[in-house]
């Protein structure tokens, strides 16, 4: 799956990651998701938004 963020620090513009950066997400920061519903219902299990 693809993820891109908004960082409010950077401004209004969505940043797509093709590999791992160090980046800290903050309050009003935007994630995006893009991928297989599988591969994002995974992803949502490993950072703990659902079970």
């Amino acid at each position: 799956f693809l993820i891109g963020v908004v960082d409010k620090e950077l401004g209004d513009k969505l940043y797509f990651s093709l590999g791992e950066q160090d980046h800290k997400l903050d309050v009003g920061d935007i994630l995006v998701v893009l991928g297989a519903n599988r591969d994002i219902r995974k992803f949502k299990k490993d950072i703990g938004v659902i079970q």
